[in-house]
């Protein structure tokens, strides 16, 4: 456990997020070619992604449940915090509360991380989405991404990758540089924390919720108290968080604000 904490400390350093931001943006066309199911179920489960960079990805891919043909299902990416674990993923592989793809990749930390100061994987991660966007029908407006820890780092640094790419955000106990809040004010975000966070500490979080906030930005902030770093279990455990999630809809604004137990509230 003292080890974990150490990883996640580093993780959250300012510097980690210049290369982000320049990530490739997706190709123009939206286009997508339906194919028929049994071709789009070849898809399903875990593969290797190997992107331009060279970098090989692991990742797992599953369907929408009640699937049909000619409809066009959002897509959520989960990205696990740096013990491996997406609590995200966990429940959406049980119950979808909406039809939607759910795309878990997975990266071994001692080499990668979704935005830190090893080789980072959102670039690698984009690309891949690119890919599924060409081959599978999935809604371009309804592209969500969430993470724990080191993977509501990642769900940060892929907004400031592309802020015009994503319809909605759900940074769980993460954190980012303030300086990007401009670009990605316009993005609905949800963010979670809680304030006995001894690994990632909470300011992290409100400190980008203020940041957002000064710029014009309506980011909701739910910060439990007395929680410390696994604010993710209740979190995901929240209806409420699906039901705003598959509402939005990307060049949407987002919903009106709501804060729950917010610092200087």
């Amino acid at each position: 456990m003292i080890r974990l904490q150490a990883t996640c400390r580093l993780l959250v350093l300012p510097l980690f997020a210049a290369s982000i931001a320049s990530a490739q943006e997706p190709p123009a066309s939206t286009e997508v070619t339906t194919e028929p199911r049994e071709s789009i179920k070849a898809v399903e489960g875990e593969h290797v992604f190997t992107g331009t960079e060279g970098h090989p990805l692991d990742y797992r891919l599953e369907l929408p449940r009640e699937f049909e043909e000619a409809v066009r299902y959002p897509l959520v990416l989960c990205l696990h915090g740096a013990g491996g674990g997406t609590q995200a993923g966990r429940v959406l592989r049980k119950r979808q509360p909406e039809p939607c793809f759910v795309l878990v990749p997975s990266v071994r930390t001692k080499e990668f991380s979704w935005a830190g100061k090893r080789i980072k994987a959102i670039p690698t991660v984009l690309e891949l989405i690119d890919g599924l966007l060409e081959r599978l029908p999935i809604d371009p407006d309804r592209i969500y991404v969430t993470g724990q820890s080191m993977g509501g780092q990642g769900t940060w640094g892929a907004i400031a990758a592309r802020p015009d790419f994503f319809a909605a955000a759900v940074p769980v106990c993460g954190g980012w540089q303030t300086s990007d809040a401009e670009r990605i004010k316009h993005v609905p975000v949800w963010v979670f924390h809680g304030d006995a966070d001894k690994v990632v500490p909470t300011r992290y979080s409100r400190e980008m919720v203020e940041a957002l906030r000064k710029v014009g930005g309506t980011p909701k902030y739910t910060e439990y108290p007395g929680v410390s770093h696994n604010s993710w279990t209740r979190a995901y455990d929240t209806e409420a968080l699906w039901t705003w999630l598959f509402e939005q809809r990307r060049n949407t604004p987002a919903s009106e604000e709501a804060v729950e137990a917010s610092p200087g509230s």
